[in-house]
């Protein structure tokens, strides 16, 4: 009877961090390993390109990214790094030395005024709804706080998150965190 309870609880803790996306977890000398899927970094920058494409056109402000950036990040555990042969010689923004990662664009788009942020927010959620993206969470801006969008790409576990800026004077803009899940690189050791 105990290790049936124990069973479940390990079963439905498994279920609990797959879902979540939490890639380790030690449960008295029991080690779940990630399945994360293996892809490239240079597939998943194009991929993540091309959702920020959609979101900048679905703006429709007629300006562009301000200072993208493409930022990888470790992913998981850090227990179950691996490393990826090689260096970053020709300083490819792309190049990551470890798995799992995640890949993400860091950037902004400046607007005239905070009044054209609600707007433009609306005008990305209606667009990128209509494109198959699932809205997460959605708060226009107010006195007290600032406009966000939070939304899931097509794509299981690539999303963005958008968020109204307004506490620079004179430079009113909205941040743009586009991001995959994590993922395995194909050259891991």
């Amino acid at each position: 009877m105990v290790l049936v309870k124990a069973v479940r609880r390990v079963s439905l803790l498994g279920i609990v961090l797959v879902i979540s996306g939490c890639a380790h977890a030690g449960l008295g000398g029991i080690v779940m390993e990630e399945e994360f899927p293996v892809v490239h970094p240079k597939d998943v920058v194009v991929t993540i390109s091309n959702y920020g494409k959609e979101i900048i056109d679905g703006l429709a402000l007629g300006r562009r990214f301000d200072n993208p950036n493409v930022s990888p990040s470790p992913c998981g555990s850090e227990y179950s790094a691996r490393q990826v042969p090689g260096r970053n010689i020709d300083h490819d923004t792309w190049w990551v030395g470890y798995s799992p990662y995640s890949e993400g664009i860091i950037t902004y788009v400046e607007v005239p005024s905070e009044e054209v942020i609600n707007k433009a927010l609306t005008r990305l959620k209606a667009a990128l709804e209509g494109a198959g993206w699932r809205t997460v969470e959605f708060g226009a801006g107010s006195a007290t706080s600032q406009a966000v969008l939070r939304i899931a790409a097509p794509e299981k576990g690539y999303g963005a998150v958008l968020q109204g800026i307004t506490s620079v004077p004179g430079s009113p803009r909205i941040g743009v965190n586009i991001s995959s899940p994590c993922l395995r690189h194909p050259e891991a050791r």
